[in-house]
């Protein structure tokens, strides 16, 4: 639903056009003007509800991306797998004996709409973003693609994903696998 994850750009229209309305009913006093004025109002609040009251897609993978590497770096597995949808190609895709050794701080960042894609004929969303991983023995930088289909409960979750240098955007994997 395109409404629950509305552009800013929506919001910015919409929020020129009820303050346009505010102003020709303060300069003309009409009931005609003021009905125009309380619909541009009654929309923009329809558009804020429903964006803030049900997740998007990508919000869902982004809310599971950052659960994922909040469970990763406490080396909650189980919470891990939570995420995992059940036709993914891959069951650990990070190596947890390494995450267990190390005990690294990891961060994802810069989960934006522009590195989100939707393949229709597949049902299976991609988002992209960076992830870090910080330890006593180094810095682990990658840009990630994370692949999510539908599931039979109606969720998104993980099903692919994949590792690559954020520089040359080449695959690479992580260290350990």
């Amino acid at each position: 639903m395109m409404f629950a994850d509305p552009p800013r750009s929506l919001y910015l229209l919409l929020i020129v056009a009820t303050i346009i309305a505010a102003g020709v009913v303060a300069k003309y006093q009409s009931r005609k003007k003021f009905l125009i004025f309380l619909a541009a109002a009654v929309i923009l609040l329809a558009l804020f509800l429903v964006d803030t009251f049900i997740e998007s897609p990508r919000e869902e993978a982004t809310r599971r991306v950052i659960a994922m590497a909040t469970a990763a770096q406490a080396g909650d597995e189980r919470s891990f797998d939570e995420h995992i949808g059940s036709k993914a190609t891959i069951k650990r895709p990070i190596p947890w004996n390494l995450i267990q050794q190390y005990q690294p701080t990891i961060k994802v960042w810069d989960l934006s709409r522009e590195d989100y894609s939707v393949n229709e004929s597949t049902d299976v969303i991609t988002i992209g973003f960076m992830a870090k991983g910080e330890a006593s023995g180094g810095t682990v930088l990658k840009y990630v693609k994370a692949q999510f289909r539908q599931q039979t409960d109606g969720s998104w979750k993980l099903i692919n994903v994949e590792f690559f240098n954020p520089a040359t955007k080449q695959p690479e994997p992580l260290p350990g696998m």
